[in-house]
């Protein structure tokens, strides 16, 4: 019979590891050197996101009141 022997981090710790590193890195993006450039990036990055969804948002809506006649 074998026996299951886990070798090296379950995948839970690496999940979470993996989650601060991130964290991490968006600190280090928005607060590190550099700081005020990046947070205008990500400030115009995220106004393009949020018209996007706005569009495709009414889109849907558009599309769903069609289909619901």
């Amino acid at each position: 019979m074998k026996k299951n022997i886990q070798k090296g981090i379950s995948k839970g710790k690496m999940v979470v590891a993996s989650g601060m590193a991130a964290i991490g890195a968006g600190a280090y993006y928005l607060l590190g050197p550099d700081a005020k450039k990046n947070q205008k990036k990500a400030k115009v990055l995220i106004d393009k996101i949020s018209k996007e969804v706005k569009t495709k948002s009414k889109e849907a809506k558009d599309v769903w009141n069609e289909i619901s006649k």
